[in-house]
């Protein structure tokens, strides 16, 4: 088809970085599309959602509903940004 860019898997390349506030498991989550503020309570609230696992990660971590976290404030080799267009 003309125009149109061709997908490739990008799971395990490297850990999709999420804008979303890390929360342990989906209780309480809602369920219409809206962004999860962070649990002020929380200690944990200023790490984000990682998903996808990265090319140093086990094979069972490269699927798209692998989860993790991590500090924004923090670097490592297998983090990264998926370019997107709405």
């Amino acid at each position: 088809m003309s125009g149109v860019v061709p997908s490739t898997p990008s799971l395990g390349g490297l850990y999709e970085w999420c804008a979303d506030p890390w929360h342990r498991n989906y209780n309480n989550a809602p369920s219409d599309d809206q962004v999860w503020p962070a649990d002020p309570n929380s200690t944990g609230n200023r790490y984000r959602v990682l998903r996808g696992g990265g090319w140093g990660t086990e094979l069972r971590e490269c699927r798209s509903a692998s989860r993790g976290q991590f500090s924004p404030d923090n670097r490592y080799s297998v983090l990264g940004f998926r370019i997107a267009s709405s």
